[in-house]
Formats: structure tokens, sequence, C-alpha cells
């Protein structure tokens, strides 16, 4: 049941988290496309400072996802949960320790991730956009059309990033998926109790209880296989 719970929680978490960095790849292709449309000579200074606030409204829009929470629980702090990840400037207030749950025995799946790495491994999504702003309002082309590439890769990172839950979120289906089973094996002995001798009841429910734990080491290493042949 715990394990199960465990695993169901770290999903609406992942799930969450995945949609959060969908969003953000939507900012971060809308400001490519202004970076492209004003990198061309046929529009003014007014046209670009136009576009300028645009982009302030999409930064304050990627402030807003990256301190996304669920029941008040700051999803891209680390396990500094209770903190928003990041304040107005972009900078980082949360922990880069990552927070897990227990979905099996010696078996964790993440329920938080390091907003750092999310919004600034690689490149620092909120510094490119303040950039692209900077560089419409102030009406030089050539910062303007810079930017075209790091939209680009802002938005790859926040990709990069999505894939990796996605494998997170995988464990965590796996899990809840096998608990289920298991469950359902814990309510089949129990239903055969009557008459029987307690410590061999209490041995099939360990034996199913290892069959979860090794099914799930299954699931960890990718193996493509039925995982409830091993219970």
């Amino acid at each position: 049941e715990v394990y199960g719970r465990n695993a169901s929680w770290a999903k609406s978490i992942q799930g969450l988290a995945d949609q959060v960095l969908s969003e953000v790849t939507n900012i971060f292709q809308r400001a490519g496309e202004l970076a492209v449309s004003m990198s061309n000579e046929h529009y003014n200074a007014d046209d670009r400072s136009a576009a300028a606030d645009e982009v302030t409204e999409l930064r304050n829009q990627l402030v807003i996802l990256s301190n996304t929470d669920l029941g008040g629980r700051h999803i891209f702090s680390g396990d500094a949960f209770d903190t928003a990840a990041f304040d107005s400037a972009g900078t980082y207030q949360g922990s880069t320790d990552i927070p897990e749950t227990l979905v099996a025995d010696d078996q964790w799946v993440e329920v938080g991730f390091d907003g750092s790495v999310a919004f600034q491994g690689s490149v620092d999504s909120f510094q490119i956009l303040s950039d692209l702003k900077t560089a419409l309002e102030t009406n030089v082309v050539a910062d303007v059309q810079s930017a075209i590439t790091s939209t680009r890769d802002a938005s790859k990172q926040a990709i990069s990033v999505r894939q990796e839950m996605g494998h997170q979120y995988a464990k965590a289906d796996d899990a809840e998926l096998l608990a289920g089973n298991l469950r359902a094996e814990f309510t089949t002995h129990l239903d055969s109790v009557v008459g029987a001798n307690e410590g061999e009841v209490y041995m099939q429910l360990q034996q199913a209880r290892s069959s979860y734990s090794a099914a799930l080491q299954v699931a960890a290493g990718g193996l493509g296989m039925n995982l409830f042949d091993h219970i």
C-alpha cells in the first residue's frame, strides 16, 4: 500500500514537472520567433520596443513556471521545497539535493528537481530572455540575431530535462503497477488463510514482497520483458 501510494505521488509530481517544461519550451519557441522576425530590417525601433514588452511577459511567465508547486511543495526547489525555487531576478534559492521517495525495498524515485539544472544548466534561461529584451529595447539588431541561437539552446535544454524526467516517471509508473499487482497477491493470500499454517502464510507474503522488489529492479534496468511475470 505504502509503496503504491508513494509511486502514485511521485507520478503526480513528475507529470506536473513535464507539463511545466512543455510550457517552457513554448515560451522559448515564441521568443525565438520574435528574435527571427525582429532581426528583419523592415522592423523599426518602435516595433522592437513592442516586442520587448512581450519578451518581458514571457520572462514573467518563466519565473512563475519555475516556482510551480503541488500542494505548497515547490517541485523545482530540490529538497528545499518549502522555498520558491527562483526570485524575480532569476537567482536560484532552492537546494541542489534531490528529494526521493521509497517505492520498493531499496528502490527510490525522485519527487523533486534541481531547478538550477532545469533552468540554468547549460544555459541560463532567465538571462537569455533578459538579453533579448535588452537587445530589442536598445534596437541592436546584431544582438537580436544572436538571441535566435540562444533561445533554441534554452528550448533544447528544457527538452533534455524532460527526457530525464521521463525516465523517473516510467520508473514510478512501473512501481505503481507492480504494487497494485502485489496488493492483489496479498488479497489472494489473505483469502486463503483460513485453516492455513501461520508460518506458511507469512513465508508466502514475504516471497510476494521479494518478487515485487525483484521485478522493480528489472524495470529499473530497462529490460524489455513483462514485469508481471516475476510475481
